[in-house]
């Protein structure tokens, strides 16, 4: 039982790790397009702050 939860926490952080990977790759894009139209990117960076720090999180967790 202590094995089937543990591969389940780490599929769980696979999962998530690759959400927050395809998540990144779009707010980049958003980045672009705004950097192109002068637009001010502060919502923007922050956002993608704070999914690297949700990626690291996962990523330690994986890794223990």
């Amino acid at each position: 039982m202590d094995r089937v939860d543990y591969r389940g926490r780490k599929n769980v952080c696979r999962l998530a790790i690759s959400h927050f990977r395809r998540k990144k790759i779009e707010v980049e894009q958003r980045m672009k397009w705004f950097k192109k139209l002068g637009e001010p990117i502060k919502n923007e960076l922050a956002e993608l702050f704070q999914l690297n720090e949700e990626q690291k999180k996962y990523e330690r967790e994986l890794n223990d």
